[in-house]
């Protein structure tokens, strides 16, 4: 704040001027909304500031840093996945005044996440003795949801779900999917368990009969 005043050659004060001067070399800080994190759908982000001198916003989506010759923000920056895959999206950003100040770059990572778990079975399938076999199926997040059938027929979220290890007793096609948080199915897994509870028939060659002084040999096999 500057402040004047004049004097004459006879010595009379005049009014006392003020001026204000304020110098900003302060850019506006601009946030996202929403900010980032884990999504199971598309989002729609927008960026503000609360500055009132903001001139304009300007923003990458490839990680580098942003500034005034990107592009400008004028909508809302759609972040999004195909189905079946998880996509992860650094968005940078950064607040330009009246004065041509930039403000400091804000940086949001968001990741879409349309990618369903894989689940797998252990033991895998195979053929097994009259007492059968235990399984049991996993997935590398343990909050994912499992869901199974045992009649060979594709698996949903309105099957049973997997609380505990499957006894498998019977020949058996087992089919299983998992759930993420998101809701999103992995694909469908396929372990034919086959029980065999029967033992193998052995035949001789020659079968049994009369033979003279030498005798035979005799050969047993089993197909």
């Amino acid at each position: 704040t500057l402040k004047s005043i004049g004097y004459d050659t006879l010595g009379n004060a005049g009014p006392v001027g003020t001026e204000t001067y304020i110098i900003d070399k302060e850019g506006p800080t601009v946030t996202a909304a929403p900010p980032g994190g884990t999504f199971g759908t598309d989002q729609l982000v927008t960026l503000s500031s609360t500055a009132t001198d903001l001139d304009k916003i300007y923003y990458t989506t490839d990680g580098t840093e942003p500034d005034n010759t990107d592009t400008e923000f004028t909508a809302d920056i759609s972040i999004s996945a195909t189905a079946g895959t998880t996509t992860t999206t650094v968005l940078k950003f950064i607040g330009y005044d009246t004065l041509g100040n930039a403000g400091p770059v804000g940086t949001e990572t968001y990741i879409i996440d349309k990618e369903g778990p894989t689940v797998t079975a252990a033991p895998p399938g195979g053929t097994f003795g009259p007492a059968g076999t235990s399984v049991t199926l996993s997935s590398a997040d343990a909050s994912d949801s499992i869901f199974y059938t045992t009649d060979g027929s594709e698996p949903d979220d309105t099957d049973t779900e997997y609380t505990g290890a499957i006894s498998i007793t019977s020949t058996t096609t087992l089919k299983f999917i998992g759930y993420d948080t998101f809701g999103n199915p992995g694909p469908v897994g396929t372990e034919i368990y086959t029980i065999d509870s029967t033992g193998p028939t052995v035949t001789a060659a020659p079968p049994g009969g009369t033979f003279g002084p030498a005798g035979t040999s005799v050969t047993l096999s089993s197909a």
